[in-house]
């Protein structure tokens, strides 16, 4: 359960609330969370929200909704959290391209969605319309649609962690930090096999012979192993832009090793679009 909280994508208002809950559940990630192997989430529509109030009947508000990949659905919902009864308030809720309207929706209740399948050829900027027919008060929405998902990580510094002289199944400490310039973005971790050139050691929860242990951690407290060479690993799950993050990494070595040569890897750190 904690694992299903902690990888939820928010929907609606920050925290969780009455009308998502905390949020849609990504499976993928929680099993990520947990430890799972390699691999790669599936594709959605980029999730957009935005809020904002209508002072009076009448009273009108525009949202622009940017689309570059027509091939997925636009989907809109629009909540009134203040609703208390029928038209108390009455908000309405318009899908356009241009001016055109392409979908609407002019309930009653506390919530309107409209959806819409595009054309192939429809991108560019959609506008979402939102009008009091009766009543004033807040309102925010949440959109779904095939749009631009910016994602980038940057280290502060160029990273080289040097280990030095490091004895048979001892441990080596080292603290990165690294800021999301592109965002809200899931983090994932991957390291190359450590080498000299000619053995290579492989990755393991506990050393062994040939075996390295390499656990990673945000905070310090709660670590995560590397499992496979080459394979992306759970970091953290939608990170904002501009955050500023540590990971801490302890690397104990192999019981035994064929080789006494300099071993080196290289340790990335990726950023997804959620």
């Amino acid at each position: 359960k904690e694992l299903l909280m902690e990888t939820v994508r928010d929907w609606g208002p920050t925290g969780p609330d009455i009308d998502y809950g905390a949020g849609r559940l990504d499976a993928y990630a929680a099993v990520q969370a947990a430890g799972g192997g390699p691999g790669r989430n599936i594709e959605v529509p980029a999730h957009h929200y935005a809020a904002g109030s209508l002072a009076k009947r009448g009273a009108t508000a525009w949202h622009n909704l940017e689309v570059t990949d027509a091939s997925l659905p636009i989907a809109v919902t629009l909540v009134m959290p203040e609703w208390i009864r029928h038209n108390s308030p009455d908000f309405d809720l318009e899908l356009y391209r241009g001016d055109t309207l392409l979908a609407y929706s002019r309930g009653t209740t506390r919530q309107e969605t409209v959806a819409y399948s595009p054309p192939a050829e429809a991108t560019g900027t959609y506008r979402v319309r939102v009008s009091s027919y009766l009543g004033s008060g807040p309102y925010f929405f949440d959109a779904s649609s095939g749009s631009p998902k910016e994602t980038g990580v940057t280290l502060n510094t160029g990273d080289v962690w040097e280990a030095g002289v490091v004895t048979v199944g001892g441990t080596a400490d080292h603290t990165a930090q690294f800021r999301v310039t592109g965002g809200p973005a899931d983090l994932y971790l991957g390291a190359a096999a450590f080498s000299d050139g000619s053995v290579s050691w492989a990755y393991g929860d506990e050393p062994g012979a040939d075996r390295a242990r390499l656990a990673y951690s945000l905070d310090g407290s709660t670590w995560r192993t590397v499992r496979e060479a080459n394979a992306l690993h759970y970091l953290a799950m939608n990170v904002p832009k501009d955050e500023e993050c540590d990971v801490f990494f302890r690397l104990t070595l192999p019981t035994m090793s064929t080789s006494s040569e300099v071993f080196h890897t290289n340790i990335q750190i990726v950023a997804v679009a959620p």
